[in-house]
């Protein structure tokens, strides 16, 4: 039942903006997207060195935009894995206004050692831009979200409605080097201390027309431990090489 309400509201968000927003001139489909191999250091529930790997595609035509994201990250150490995580989402996002998008999202994520055996996590909301100037972006998010969490030690899973606020920055430096942060906090509606952040810090530099070298930092904070496990933080260091295809009538 939760669902089908997120998957209504985000139908209606979606397309309000044919009825209500402002007309878009018809462009060009275009697609555009990135894969990734990284060096991956991690502290907190699980650390290691590993490598990872991850996928990014995307679709543009006339205000739409269509975006699926997957990443891996997989480790052992002395014949026993000491880190698995694998998420990935698709989000599909139209412009309202200049500055007004609509977004609906699912996303989905495994995380072993910090206690998450699945979770799904379905949003519908909206974006707006706050600065949208040439090499410079600022935009912040709020949704309404319905998790469904399945912990390691557990049988049972466990649904509850939540919020979603976030924000991402991103500064084009020169022509070459891009820095880029993304901040996320989700709210737990039944349980008001259940709360969790995010945060993305990234820094990346173009070798060349499609290949580009990039750092991120990510660090993930929930402020319930789930069961068997003994911290809050979790904390990962990624240098990447890139290869980007870019967009392409």
């Amino acid at each position: 039942m939760g669902y089908r309400c997120i998957a209504i509201g985000a139908f209606f968000i979606l397309c309000a903006p044919r009825l209500y927003g402002d007309d878009i001139p018809p462009t060009d489909p275009i697609w555009s997207g990135e894969g990734s191999v990284s060096y991956v250091q991690s502290t907190g529930n699980a650390s290691s060195s590993t490598v990872g790997a991850g996928l990014r595609s995307a679709f543009e035509k006339e205000g739409w935009r269509a975006e699926g994201r997957a990443g891996f990250i997989r480790s052992e150490a002395n014949n026993h894995t000491s880190l698995k995580r694998l998420d990935g989402s698709f989000r599909v996002t139209h412009v309202v206004s200049g500055k007004f998008s609509a977004y609906a999202q699912g996303a989905y994520l495994q995380d072993v050692f910090a206690g998450v055996r699945q979770q799904v996590i379905i949003d519908g909301g909206g974006l707006i831009k706050a600065v949208d100037k040439t090499g410079h972006e600022l935009a912040f998010t709020v949704a309404l979200i319905r998790t469904n969490e399945a912990k390691v030690i557990s049988t049972a899973s466990r649904q509850f409605w939540g919020s979603r606020t976030g924000l991402a920055w991103q500064y084009q430096a020169n022509h070459a080097v891009l820095l880029g942060q993304e901040a996320d906090y989700v709210h737990d509606f039944s349980r008001g201390s259940d709360w969790r952040i995010s945060s993305i810090s990234g820094l990346s530099v173009d070798m060349n027309k499609i290949l580009a070298l990039k750092a991120s930092y990510q660090v993930r904070y929930r402020n319930i431990l789930n069961p068997g496990v003994f911290h809050n933080t979790d904390t990962t260091f990624l240098v990447s090489v890139v290869a980007r295809w870019p967009g392409q009538k």
